[in-house]
């Protein structure tokens, strides 16, 4: 990576150790701004498996009050992981005595059957895929369950939750007080419909926390975290940590999985997650992602993932990088129709529905007010910030 600053460059170092693909080239410690170093261990959610996967090399490379930082976060991975575990199961159940079948996605499920133990990933949401047809219903479900929703934060009108589910992928909630953030999904962002149906004709069974659940077959969960840390541009290094598990790591047939990806129109966002594990984690790739990685027509993909992953990301971030983040997304599909499923929900956003009430009978008036309704939602947030 160009431009590496000295606390990345030792970060990946440490991964490339804990992944056995690599010596710790560390730099010198004086050359380290160690508080700057635990930022990004913290923004890159790979503290817990530093810890556990490369106790040595951080011993010798990180001063004693650093390594003891990383077993703090360890410890506090495993016990979020525990009580995510709990929270799982239980809305899990919830759903089922519904009525609602459901599927454990990424999170708990990649922890267990990746880094085998529940403290050894980071945990962030909890994920559960439902049918499209289930959404209303599940939605009550989560809000008896105490859950309050976040995205979106109001009511929706009939013909709103229709426009909702073809916009967007998932509803959000939290669970207050403790903040933890639950993503009801009913289809996999990124794949096509019929991804998301196989899915569930193929569905596995696994456990959380000894308890029965269903998830992603492994092919398309490989797919699935592929496009989900790619749609990111890998910001955070824990998704490309795996993406590198599961190239040392599984039995996944990886000729047919490129084959997949091609049929998916989803190529890009596999190459580039290898371009990714190979150049920065150290990790060999197969020979059907080896002979393609390199193409020029991934290139520039890769190089926009290399600045996310080494740039400081802002709270709020100006105009101009969300302009390139999102050119970015576009590029990154392959077809018109995944370039323009990109930019709708920016063009008729559902923060319309809100920013303007109007009854179903008129809804087809948000499509010509969009542009005049994001200015104003825009110039408000920029006055916002100002005062």
């Amino acid at each position: 990576m160009d431009n590496v600053s000295p606390e990345l460059h030792l970060l990946l170092a440490l991964l490339r150790s804990a992944l056995g693909t690599g010596k710790s080239d560390a730099p010198p410690p004086d050359a380290i701004d160690w508080t700057r170093f635990l930022a990004l261990v913290v923004r890159h959610r790979v503290g817990a498996y530093l810890h556990s996967r490369a106790a040595g090399p951080v011993a010798r490379a990180c001063p004693a009050p650093v390594a003891r930082r990383l077993h703090a976060i360890a410890d506090a991975t495993l016990q979020r992981a525990l009580v995510h575990a709990a929270e799982q199961i239980r809305l899990a159940q919830a759903l089922a005595g519904a009525g609602i079948d459901v599927l454990a996605v990424k999170g708990l499920v990649l922890a267990q059957e990746l880094y085998h133990g529940l403290g050894r990933r980071h945990v962030g949401d909890i994920d559960l895929l439902i049918r499209p047809r289930d959404a209303a219903r599940a939605d009550a479900v989560l809000h008896n369950a105490g859950l309050e929703r976040t995205r979106p934060s109001f009511a929706l009108t009939p013909r709103q939750m229709m426009a909702y589910q073809e916009l967007k992928p998932e509803f959000e909630y939290q669970r207050r007080p403790q903040a933890m953030r639950i993503e009801l999904l009913w289809r996999l962002e990124g794949l096509r419909e019929r991804a998301t149906e196989e899915a569930w004709q193929r569905a596995i069974a696994t456990q959380i926390g000894g308890y029965p659940a269903r998830t992603l077959p492994p092919e398309i969960n490989a797919l699935y975290l592929l496009q989900h840390g790619a749609r990111h541009a890998w910001f955070r290094l824990f998704w490309l940590v795996d993406v590198a598990l599961l190239l040392r790591h599984s039995a996944l047939d990886w000729n047919a999985l490129a084959t997949r990806a091609r049929e998916l129109q989803i190529e890009r966002p596999l190459m580039q997650g290898a371009a990714l594990a190979r150049d920065l984690l150290g990790v060999p790739l197969p020979a059907a992602l080896a002979a393609r990685v390199d193409a020029p027509s991934f290139a520039a993909l890769v190089a926009e993932a290399r600045r996310q992953i080494g740039r400081e990301p802002q709270h709020h971030e100006p105009l101009a990088e969300w302009f390139r983040q999102t050119a970015y997304r576009v590029r990154l599909q392959e077809t018109t129709a995944a370039k323009l499923a990109i930019l709708k929900p920016h063009l008729f956003s559902p923060l319309n529905w809100q920013t303007w009430p109007i009854s179903d009978r008129w809804f087809f008036l948000y499509y010509p007010a969009s542009p005049f309704l994001w200015m104003w939602r825009r110039a408000r947030r920029s006055r916002d910030a100002g005062g």
